[in-house]
């Protein structure tokens, strides 16, 4: 066994949520220092991992968030409004207790929502969804996620306008959510590209923008939309050119906000073996596209303090 490496975890609460959080460091006592961060129900049902390394000490990575019904050991997340926001925004403030001194938090902003909850087959891009409803991604409106060059919002209607220098990230994903709102290209058109449009032809033709096309079909479709949509969705905004620019996206620690009714308690060796051992999935690399959020010295009781080897 690999000496360099310690596992511990926390039983973690927030909002009413329950979750655990599993802790995976390695080379302590170095200056290669990492650890790795699991939030979800233990074993292999982890829902958002981050990782931190000491050679980028002021970054924390969100590496994978995913929004499924078995992330919460309480309940089904879906039953809780606002859920998978509820379990970021109490893993977030986890990591800020045992990392307070990082500024940022990086993320490539290609989260999921399973269509089905638990299977994996079809699912709906987040913030392709949200850009459609609110003209902002899920990041975006959720925890206030902001690009380079970013400089204010504000709310049209149910719109968001952002604001940002010209020319910036920020400037040219926003420019590219215009073409939601131009005249629908005609379907004679567009058809070859995607032809799972013609099921939909008369939703189509009778909207005059993409994005009362898709919000229309959200409605006419039900609880089917992200099973359906989700299908195709991402090829539609490919092709109408609405882009996010996903790697280079970032959270202000100064966002992350304590939550309500919040509490940690260190679990047992014991509980650690049981409920967390195995439980750790690879990472992904950052330049990855696929579509799919410690021992005492960290953590003492309900308040998390900083030791060397977490900076």
């Amino acid at each position: 066994m690999d000496r360099q490496f310690q596992i511990s975890g926390y039983e973690i609460h927030g909002f009413g949520l329950r979750l655990y959080c599993k802790i995976t460091e390695y080379a302590i006592h170095s200056d290669d220092y990492k650890c790795t961060m699991s939030f979800g129900t233990g074993l292999k049902r982890f829902c958002l991992i981050a990782s931190y390394s000491k050679k980028n000490p002021f970054e924390i990575y969100l590496d994978r968030v995913e929004k499924k019904d078995n992330c919460i050991t309480n309940d089904k997340l879906h039953l809780f409004e606002n859920g998978m926001a509820k379990l970021v925004k109490v893993s977030l403030w986890t990591i800020k207790q045992l990392y307070p001194h990082v500024t940022k938090y990086t993320l490539q902003d290609d989260s999921q929502i399973l269509c089905d909850n638990e299977n994996p087959p079809t699912k709906m891009h987040m913030a392709y969804d949200y850009i459609l409803k609110y003209n902002e991604t899920w990041y975006q409106s959720k925890f206030q996620a902001e690009l380079p060059g970013f400089i204010s919002k504000h709310k049209n209607g149910q719109l968001t306008t952002t604001i940002a220098e010209p020319g910036s990230l920020m400037d040219l994903v926003s420019k590219s959510f215009q073409i939601l709102d131009e005249p629908i290209v005609p379907l004679s058109l567009v058809k070859d590209v995607l032809p799972d449009l013609l099921s939909y032809k008369d939703e189509y033709e009778s909207s005059t923008t993409p994005r009362k096309f898709i919000n229309t079909l959200r409605t006419s479709l039900g609880n089917e939309y992200c099973t359906l949509v989700g299908k195709w969705l991402n090829q539609y905004m490919l092709y109408l050119r609405v882009d996010i620019i996903m790697s280079q996206w970032y959270i202000l620690s100064q966002y992350i906000t304590k939550p309500t009714t919040y509490s940690a308690s260190k679990l047992s060796a014991h509980r650690v073996s049981r409920v967390l051992n195995g439980g750790s999935r690879k990472t992904r690399k950052r330049h990855s596209y696929a579509y799919g959020i410690v021992s005492d010295g960290c953590l003492s009781g309900h308040v998390i303090h900083t030791r060397n080897e977490c900076i």
